[in-house]
């Protein structure tokens, strides 16, 4: 099992700025899958990443366009370095594109995508 670290962004209600919260998870199930693209003489290679998160009777925040990173994030996360930070990251890293909700399920947790 993977420990993760959600990075959620907020808006400042003071300030109006854009600003980020880390919350560390433990128990999770990381894994990555690449996709391979041909088209004509034209190859490419990305990366699909999702992570299976336990719901421990907590209802977690995620928002598209939050980060999710494999393991801890010790560094302080500002708006000014939220790009670079995550890039150092990357391939253990990810933007949120989509999230699923199985708290209802028998198995409880949540399934989360990115790129």
């Amino acid at each position: 099992h993977d420990t993760i670290t959600i990075l959620n962004k907020y808006k400042n209600a003071e300030t109006h700025k854009d600003e980020w919260t880390k919350k560390e998870i433990h128990g999770c199930n990381w894994s990555s899958k690449t996709i391979r693209n041909v088209s004509g003489s034209t190859a490419s290679i990305g990366y699909t990443l999702s992570c299976r998160i336990p719901y421990t009777g907590n209802k977690l925040k995620f928002n598209l366009g939050d980060y999710i990173v494999r393991g801890t994030v010790k560094e302080k996360v500002t708006a000014d370095n939220i790009v670079k930070l995550i890039n150092s990251y990357r391939p253990e890293a990810f933007m949120i594109k989509a999230i699923k909700d199985n708290t209802g399920d028998r198995l409880k947790h949540y399934h989360i995508e990115g790129v």
